[in-house]
């Protein structure tokens, strides 16, 4: 078994100086070629990016408005709570409330009024 190879190629009338300076020029276009595709291939990459950056950002609005409804959903409970408490403080160490709670629980009695007379000076 033997085996062939096709025969060269030769172009009719073109030098080899003119065949390399052909072949060049091929090159050049498959470059540039790929230096338009991937610049094309940037460029959406970063409209990508910029599209995801915007959907990211809606995203991190909306999680925090939620957070920020709940929070003041819990001030106003607080706040209601406080309001409730002082209150009930205020009742708790109001004047009647301890009398009331002195008379009843402790079973104090409030008591009578005696005057006693003093002599008067110089006497």
């Amino acid at each position: 078994m033997s085996l062939s190879f096709p025969p060269p190629q030769r172009s009719i009338g073109l030098s080899r100086g003119q065949q390399f300076a052909a072949r060049g020029r091929a090159g050049e276009d498959l470059v540039s070629l790929s230096f338009a595709r991937a610049v094309v291939v940037a460029i959406m990459i970063v409209v990508t990016a910029l599209a995801l950056l915007y959907l990211w950002q809606g995203w991190q609005l909306s999680e925090l408005q939620a957070r920020l409804a709940t929070r003041q959903a819990a001030v106003e409970r607080m706040a209601a709570t406080n309001k409730v408490l002082q209150l009930e403080a205020e009742q708790a160490f109001s004047l009647q409330r301890v009398d009331l709670y002195a008379k009843t629980v402790l079973r104090m009695v409030e008591p009578s009024l005696q005057y006693l007379r003093l002599p008067k000076e110089g006497r």
